[in-house]
């Protein structure tokens, strides 16, 4: 019969499969049955044939052993015929399984990511035994660039090289493929010695974020995500795309057809009707990014999802109506903006209902968007502010910690102590945040006014410690 067995892989060729599956836990198309002669128990040879070619051998001794447990294999490249290389299975026999007592080399590449000028690769030993010398090769579009001479790794550890692309005289170009391989005769596992990756437009995730997005129109208006660049250096958008939770649950992405450059600090707006060019000055009209399909995103909720041209992340927002502020009796063609342009997208208390009475802040800055530094732990604007105003309704918080994984309560205070207002409760938090509160109870009642005492307490997940910050904020008329 052909039999056909996989690279690093094993198969079983038995009398009586139907024992074997009921003792253990094995993949039958594995198993090949045939009238395999029975072994004798004191000593024996096995010859494994093809064509008349002998492709292994073994003359086994039950010295070597001990009953019941099977014989095993303890180094794969070691001859079959020396006794010191097998023993008894420490557990009773391993069926298409690594041999319990076999003792090998398994390197892997574990990770690699181009960092600087070069290629940082972490290389790891899954074996159980220290690692021989090894080779990584390094082909760029399928050509050998060169190779790189490894060191020595112990088993059940790993080492980090860097390969610098100058030492190679490559200059990466974007979508370059590149690739690296391990060479070791004594590797076991030959398939995880490769990696591939595609030299990537240099956009990071959350260099550009989302910053406003107008989803409930009448015919009059227009759709529209705008974002910002966050980063000091120009970024260049080029047949990027866009993605919202229709699109995702089909495996589709919308192709942004607009190329454009984005200084730091700059806006562009990505749209799908031509009444956009009708909003602004012509000479703006590259930062109005038009997409290849129209998009329509939902009126209670949606995801929004943007990706470079290598169709790798960069930033998404899930967002919900219910994001707009109470007191408003119709949102419709009022945008939903950030307080904070560069914090993270997905936090809900960083977005809220334009205030400029256009309804939208389209390729400016947003309607309340205070962006001055503070060297400060704790700073609140606008101090004093008012519930009942119509461009700032609401105080910003901003709070500094000295730890990056928090759990953030705030609490508003009356002056003589008493509790007005839990305003969050067990908020996850990197090292820096914001909290707005709209001078409000739980019930929605407005508060009276006068000076407040807002609390942060801040809680390190990871080792415990505590952080308290305190700001007298003012109600005003």
């Amino acid at each position: 019969m052909d039999i056909e067995i996989a690279p690093n892989d094993f198969i079983i060729i038995t009398k009586n499969s139907i024992e074997l599956i009921s003792k253990y836990s094995v993949n039958p198309e594995q198993i090949y049955t045939t009238n395999l002669p029975t072994l004798n128990n004191t000593d024996d040879e096995v010859v494994l044939r093809t064509e008349g070619v002998t492709i292994d051998s073994l003359h086994y001794d039950s010295d070597w052993g001990e009953k019941p447990n099977s014989l095993e294999r303890i180094n794969y490249f070691a001859p079959s015929t020396e006794e010191h290389n097998w023993s008894a299975s420490e557990t009773l026999a391993t069926p298409l399984q690594v041999n319990s007592v076999s003792r090998y080399i398994d390197l892997r590449i574990a990770d690699v990511s181009i960092e600087g000028s070069g290629l940082l690769v972490v290389i790891e030993n899954i074996g159980n035994i220290k690692s021989d010398n090894f080779v990584t090769s390094l082909t760029v579009n399928s050509s050998l660039i060169g190779d790189y001479q490894g060191e020595v790794i112990d088993d059940q550890s790993d080492s980090e090289l860097y390969l610098d692309f100058a030492e190679y005289s490559y200059l990466p170009q974007v979508d370059d493929e590149i690739l690296l391989e391990i060479i070791s005769e004594q590797d076991v596992d030959k398939s995880n010695n490769k990696f591939k990756l595609f030299v990537p437009n240099q956009t990071k995730k959350n260099d550009i974020l989302i910053n406003e997005i107008m989803y409930d129109i009448d015919d009059l208006h227009f759709e529209f995500i705008e974002i910002y660049n966050n980063t000091q250096s120009n970024i260049t958008i080029s047949n990027w795309f866009i993605a919202d939770e229709a699109d995702i649950s089909n495996n589709r992405y919308n192709q942004i057809t607009t190329n454009t450059n984005l200084s730091s600090g700059e806006y562009a707006a990505i749209v799908c009707d031509s009444l956009a060019l009708n909003s602004i000055e012509n000479s703006r009209y590259d930062k109005l990014l038009f997409t290849k399909r129209k998009f329509s995103l939902n009126k209670s909720s949606d995801i929004i999802c943007i990706y470079n041209g290598n169709k790798q992340l960069i930033d998404s927002l899930s967002y919900s109506d219910d994001w707009h502020e109470d007191y408003l009796i119709e949102t419709k063609n009022i945008s939903l903006e950030k307080v904070r342009p560069s914090l993270l997208t997905q936090d809900s208390d960083n977005w809220k209902s334009c205030t400029d009475e256009s309804g939208n802040t389209l390729l400016i800055a947003n309607s309340y968007s205070d962006t001055t530094s503070t060297d400060k732990n704790i700073s609140a604007l606008p101090n004093p502010f008012s519930p009942t105003s119509s461009t700032e309704p609401y105080i910003v918080i901003d709070y500094k910690l000295p730890f990056e994984n928090a759990l953030v309560d705030c609490d508003i205070y009356f002056p003589n102590g008493t509790k007005a207002v839990n305003v969050e409760r067990s908020k996850f938090s990197s090292r820096s945040g914001i909290i707005t509160w709209n001078g409000r109870d739980l019930s929605g009642n407005l508060l009276p006014i006068g000076p407040y005492v807002a609390l942060i307490n801040a809680t390190n997940q990871d080792t415990g410690e505590s952080e308290a910050l305190k700001i007298v904020i003012v109600i005003a008329n």
